[in-house]
């Protein structure tokens, strides 16, 4: 072989390296290429998810029934799409589909296991895709989240309390170590818009601060009672807090269907399961027990002369008056809570409504008492009656062992002491 094959073969090596060598890098440069797209992709991927969360965010503040939820929908600038589906069955729903519970009072099953779903929130999952690159979103989004969860008492007028009371706040339903909590007026009026002055109370019988928006010093605009006051102190000229607004409406809406037992017209003690759903106003003389996370619907106002225990919530979309022990407590067995569209008021026990509804719907009731009226009327014949100074009985005709006997003589004639 002359020195020009010799060249040749010599040429053809170098050439095969240099063509290996150049198509190493260039399979190298391309799958680098492809990896950082793939990675600049995930990035947009998981923006565009974001976005659909925000969407969905948005869409459910409109309106917090929505469902309909985003198929494939395009970004407004850029590539990516973003995807949310909701679905009605929650027992069948997996990891991909989207749960609506913001309307609802109880807790929902979820892929995470049952009533795993919080009442008034939605298990959202968005899936945003970019090119070959997916990424999905999961969050729970609860509605009036951003509320400020230290406000015991939130109100966007005065607020007056009277007579004894106690505010203090807990963790959760299962958690209840105590923590401060707050009162405040979200007014910006000038004046007393919080008056506790007539609380009876002694020490601090709020755990947190008591405080307001108005444009006057805290002395002038929280009014506290001597001897009591607020852990925390009070303040004034706050920034307004944000309110919750439940959709009490699509609530009873919801729930309409779910009719409760007639209401007793004879004042007693009343038990409530399940969900009861009245469409008018109602009125309860006597004690109001919630079983096992009872609810109580009521379209129209709702009217309560005695006791609230249990475990269970009230919602009302007219004016809630409580009389007596209307006793909203946290606790393993005690767990009540109420939403009213309109006024709350609450009040000490009105005996004599209770009596006067007693009377006119129980006969036997009312022969009784009428039995006891005529009783203590006899009985005030024989009973001192003392003059202005106290010391000189008016009716001093009569002896003590007189008086003695004749109200013996009441007490044992009469079928009500039997």
């Amino acid at each position: 072989m002359g020195r020009r094959g010799v060249a040749l073969i010599y040429f053809l090596i170098v050439m095969s390296v240099v063509v290996l060598l150049i198509t190493t890098i260039f399979v190298t440069t391309k799958r680098q290429l492809f990896t950082t797209t793939a990675s600049i992709n995930s990035v947009r991927a998981h923006y565009v998810a974001e976005a659909g969360l925000a969407a969905a965010i948005a869409r459910l503040e409109e309106d917090p029934g929505w469902t309909d939820g985003f198929d494939q929908e395009p970004m407004p600038e850029g590539p990516g799409t973003y995807s949310l589906r909701f679905s009605s069955d929650p027992i069948t729903a997996g990891p991909d589909r989207s749960l609506n519970n913001l309307n609802s009072l109880s807790a929902l099953d979820s892929y995470h296991g049952a009533n795993t779903l919080p009442p008034f929130s939605a298990l959202l999952v968005v899936e945003g895709e970019v090119g070959l690159e997916k990424r999905v979103l999961e969050a729970v989004v609860v509605l009036g989240a951003d509320v400020p969860e230290r406000s015991a008492i939130l109100a966007s007028d005065t607020i007056t309390i009277s007579g004894g009371a106690s505010i203090d706040g807990r963790l959760s339903e299962h958690d209840t170590d105590s923590i401060p909590v707050d009162v405040h007026s979200n007014s910006t009026a000038s004046g007393a818009l919080v008056d506790l002055t007539a609380i009876d109370s002694s020490g601090n019988f709020i755990s947190g601060r008591a405080t307001s928006s108005g444009e006057s010093d805290a002395s002038t605009s929280v009014l506290m009672p001597a001897g009591g006051g607020a852990a925390g102190g009070t303040a004034s000229k706050l920034a307004p807090k944000k309110m919750p607004d439940p959709n009490i409406t699509a609530i009873l809406e919801q729930h309409q269907s779910e009719a409760g037992p007639p209401i007793p017209v004879v004042p007693g003690p009343l038990s409530l399961s399940g969900n009861n759903y009245y469409s008018g106003d109602v009125t309860i003389q006597g004690d109001l027990y919630l079983e096992n996370d009872a609810k109580l619907f009521v379209q129209g106002d709702l009217k309560i002369n005695g006791s609230i225990r249990g475990h269970g919530a009230l919602v009302v979309g007219g004016n809630t008056v409580l009389h007596g022990s209307a006793d909203l407590t946290p606790g393993e067995n005690d767990f009540v809570s109420l939403m009213s569209g309109g006024h709350v008021v609450m009040e000490g026990f009105n005996g004599q409504e209770y009596l006067e509804n007693l009377r006119d719907t129980d006969p036997a009731a009312r022969k009784k008492l009428e039995d006891m009226e005529f009783a203590i009327q006899e009985m005030q014949s024989f009973l001192p009656l003392f003059d202005e100074s106290g010391s000189q009985p008016m009716n001093s005709d009569r002896t003590f062992n007189q008086r003695i006997d004749g109200l013996q003589a009441i007490v044992s004639n009469h079928p009500w002491a039997e």
